[in-house]
């Protein structure tokens, strides 16, 4: 299994949290906990 790079990952978070947020917020149905899973550490 090839390694991921954190970096890489917190890139992809970061150009896609609009639609990462959207997507959690269809799923739990709040706003700040969806907000809070998309949050990057």
């Amino acid at each position: 299994m090839a390694r991921r790079d954190p970096a890489d990952f917190a890139e992809f978070v970061a150009a896609r949290s609009p639609a990462l947020h959207r997507a959690a917020y269809l799923m739990v149905g709040e706003r700040g906990l969806a907000r809070d899973l998309v949050r990057r550490p």
